[in-house]
């Protein structure tokens, strides 16, 4: 059977982890040892515990942590249990942190090569955005639903949000990322919505939607204050 490792911080945080995903220990130099292991997707060094020591004595409990892990036969192996006040070893004084990796990715997540995708891929909707029948602008809060849909009575314009507010509520953390929407133009036959770029943000392409017809749009980071917005199809 594998042997596990254990740590509690709070009654409702806890980590319990395989050993054979121990990739090692590092020593901060701050009075306090840093537990490595390989995530759930097998990346290195994403799930990370902190480990509180006695001064001067980071090098002991690392070679002593190691060595216990190693020869100890139970199956769940207690390193640190701050609920508890059991610890492992007598120079732990308490968990720092538990920076542990989830099953499912609630952040980004940045691939600088390749990526080859052999299962299907399946994408989470949220609920769609409904722009207002009138000359309203199409927020951020709109576009990060995916799918922004409006029924207009007469041809309408509407502007973006601003960039400022585009980067923030996307989640346009540095120039070049972006995010991808698609606006739905519901009116049956006449009507059509013309979309523009609000304070700082250019189009390119198109803005028209016509009736009964939808658009696919890209907005792209250029600056702090600054994105573009390209008509896709």
């Amino acid at each position: 059977m594998a042997k596990f490792l254990y740590f509690r911080d709070t009654a409702s945080s806890q980590y319990i982890v395989p050993v054979e995903r121990l990739l090692g220990v590092d020593d901060t130099g701050s009075n306090t040892v840093v537990v490595q292991f390989e995530d759930m997707g097998g990346a290195a060094s994403s799930s990370v515990v902190t480990l509180n020591v006695v001064s001067g004595k980071e090098k002991d409990v690392m070679v002593a942590l190691l060595n216990r892990v190693h020869n100890e036969k139970s199956d769940v192996l207690i390193v640190a249990d701050d609920v508890d006040s059991n610890y492992m070893l007598s120079d732990i004084s308490s968990i720092a942190s538990i920076a542990h990796n989830q099953t499912s990715a609630s952040g980004a997540l940045s691939v600088g090569a390749n990526l080859t995708v052999t299962g299907d891929i399946i994408l989470a909707q949220d609920t769609e955005a409904t722009s207002a029948d009138d000359t309203s602008a199409v927020t951020a809060a709109n576009i990060l639903t995916g799918v922004v849909k409006c029924t207009p009575t007469a041809a309408r314009a509407k502007a973006t949000d601003t960039a400022a507010n585009l980067v923030s509520g996307l989640n346009l953390d540095a120039d070049t990322n972006s995010f991808d929407f698609s606006f739905i133009n519901l009116a049956a036959s006449t009507h059509a919505v013309t979309l523009s770029g609000g304070t700082g943000v250019t189009l390119v392409g198109s803005g028209v939607i016509a009736a009964a017809s939808s658009a696919r749009f890209r907005a792209a980071r250029t600056g702090a204050s600054a994105v573009t917005l390209y008509r896709l199809a």
